[in-house]
């Protein structure tokens, strides 16, 4: 039997989907800002103008989105899924396939959340070195890297990306932890 939403906390079903309406609205301001933007190139004539950095938002936009809607779509079991062979095996083969596919979706998930949080933690120019220690997260950087244009510092967006890898860990732990109690995999 495949894990359902329901599966999941009652905290984190609602933590997961208020982060994906959170970076859902984030991603319709992009799409709004591309629009916007486009127009204004295309009637520069009449004076208007693209809104500057239209290019860095949407790039940031986007990749938060990706990381926020992960955990989502696992909750809800809507990743893509090619059942073109595993669809003729026995209930009990394709139970045991589906055990396996949650725990390895567990570990790529809990891989994707560490390497991350390494990225945010090269980005992340603030904190006391004792507590970067603690939290493995090296040595400062000297300076807080910024995107080129409207000079936003990266650590930002790594942070949100960080969010929506966490709840995707979870997610994924939870439905494999399931899995495993139901004897799938």
């Amino acid at each position: 039997m495949t894990p359902t939403p329901e599966d999941c906390p009652k905290l984190l079903r609602r933590a997961v989907k208020s982060w994906a309406v959170v970076v859902g609205c984030g991603l319709v301001l992009a799409a709004l800002i591309t629009v916007l933007s486009v127009a204004g190139r295309a009637l520069a004539p009449l004076g208007l103008h693209a809104i500057s950095g239209d290019f860095e938002l949407i790039e940031l936009a986007t990749g938060i989105a990706v990381f926020g809607f992960l955990g989502f779509a696992h909750m809800e079991g809507k990743h893509v899924s090619v059942g073109v062979l595993v669809d003729r095996f026995p209930p009990r083969a394709r139970a045991f396939l589906g055990g396996v596919s949650e725990i390895l979706m567990a570990i790529v998930a809990g891989i994707l959340l560490w390497r991350l949080y390494l990225g945010f933690a090269e980005k992340f120019p603030y904190g006391p070195e004792g507590l970067r220690s603690v939290l493995a997260m090296g040595s400062k950087p000297f300076f807080a890297e910024t995107t080129y244009e409207l000079q936003i510092e990266i650590w930002i967006p790594y942070a949100l990306c960080l969010v929506g890898a966490a709840l995707f860990f979870a997610v994924a732990m939870v439905r494999a932890i399931q899995s495993l109690k139901r004897g799938d995999a």
